[in-house]
């Protein structure tokens, strides 16, 4: 039924929903590796002396739809890093870029994500 419907739809099969593309560049994790506050632990792609990483958020760009049984690829790039002055003390902002792209190269989904370093 609903692969009829996204056929009527015009789309070659089902579309997963838009982030989901996320999961093309997640590898999988033992649960020991969750810390207490729900990060992984373990070594880090950029080293900084600092005490805290947080989430600082992220945007997105929906391009195009990704069907079920696509192959996607994320390439990703180191956008800035650069230090701020916030309330209590700098902090170090990291910005990463990420480009998702199908089997067919064509890119489907941008997002930038914003980590905050104290």
């Amino acid at each position: 039924m609903l692969f009829r419907s996204a056929r009527a739809a015009g789309y070659r099969t089902l579309i997963v929903p838009p982030t989901y593309v996320a999961y093309a560049l997640v590898q999988g994790r033992p649960l020991g590796d969750i810390g207490v506050d729900g990060l992984f632990v373990g070594e880090r792609p950029i080293r900084l002396e600092v005490a805290r990483i947080m989430f600082g958020g992220e945007e997105w760009d929906f391009l195009a739809p990704v069907h079920v049984g696509d192959t996607v690829t994320g390439e990703v790039r180191l956008a800035a890093i650069d230090q701020k002055d916030g309330t209590k003390g700098p902090f170090v902002r990291i910005t990463r870029e990420i480009t998702y792209r199908n089997g067919s190269g064509e890119v489907v989904a941008r997002t930038r994500q914003i980590g905050i370093a104290r």
